[in-house]
């Protein structure tokens, strides 16, 4: 029963994460793509998908992870910053740097991500002030003491964000999309072994592989 409540947790705070490297890594839901190229249109016409339906796919993909982590947000701060949520801190960083105004590496302009943002913002807002405390805060330094691997996990997802979105990848290209896929699982191998391993050095360890292996094939694939 506990190992299944710490899957069920492990997977749900994983979701937001993981969909937002997806997007950002595959060119297939590239921003600036509000509709498929020739060539795609013509692949998933054969599998009789519509583009309307590849657009809605790309604004979820977009606006659910983003709502997502507000909503992690608030749960994190109500319960004294748990280690799963420490990526959330990568996340707001990644979101000051790229989010105001533009998402300059992967190219999202604000009107999508801004929005996104700022209902997320909103959500963690109204988090905080229900339950105004600096307990949460001093939480995150006493966690860190225990296990000092939490910084860079604070900063995994920031990580692999800027390593997914290197290259320059041809938006019709398969072996792209197929690469989007292999980051994505990578990342979430590291997340899922950090969280449920009880070896602290070796979770360390494979928060390293696995950011390096996010890079190989972001630049190699």
């Amino acid at each position: 029963m506990e190992s299944c409540r710490i899957l069920r947790t492990v997977v749900l705070t994983l979701l937001p994460f993981a969909l937002m490297i997806l997007f950002i890594s595959c060119p297939m839901f590239a921003p600036q793509n509000m509709e498929l190229p020739p060539a795609m249109q013509e692949r998933f016409s054969m599998l009789l998908l519509p583009n309307w339906l590849y657009i809605v796919v790309r604004v979820a993909l977009l606006f659910i992870p983003i709502i997502g982590m507000g909503v992690l947000g608030v749960i994190a701060w109500r319960n004294d910053f748990p280690r799963w949520s420490f990526p959330l801190i990568g996340a707001i960083i990644y979101g000051i740097l790229f989010a105001a105004g533009n998402l300059i590496i992967s190219g999202i302009t604000f009107t999508g991500a801004g929005i996104a943002a700022v209902a997320a913002a909103a959500i963690m807002l109204v988090g905080i002030l229900s339950k105004f405390s600096l307990k949460p805060l001093s939480s995150i330094a006493s966690r860190i003491k225990e296990d000092p691997w939490l910084i860079l996990f604070a900063f995994y997802f920031f990580i692999a964000m800027v390593f997914a979105t290197l290259p320059s990848r041809e938006v019709d290209s398969w072996s792209a999309v197929i690469a989007a896929v292999a980051i994505t699982g990578v990342f979430s191998w590291g997340w899922c072994y950090f969280l449920t391993n009880p070896d602290k050095s070796r979770r360390g360890v494979i928060l390293l592989l696995s950011l390096s292996a996010v890079l190989i094939i972001s630049m190699f694939f």
